[in-house]
């Protein structure tokens, strides 16, 4: 079971920015887990590897080969 405890309190934040900070987060921790592997990455977030990518992008992030 996962569980989350807020980190203190988030200031004037709109939830659109909270989200795409999780979503980041996200994206970083599962492509840890997956050694950087985009295939199984995209296969456990359930998205296209095509879509996996244009969120990279979107985050500025980049898998190291």
């Amino acid at each position: 079971m996962l569980t989350w405890e807020p980190q203190g309190v988030v200031e004037a934040e709109s939830l659109k920015d909270l989200l795409y900070k999780i979503e980041g987060r996200v994206l970083v921790a599962v492509l840890k887990a997956k050694a950087g592997n985009i295939t199984a990455a995209a296969a456990l977030l359930q998205v296209d590897r095509a879509g996996l990518y244009r969120k990279l992008e979107r985050h500025g992030l980049r898998v190291r080969r």
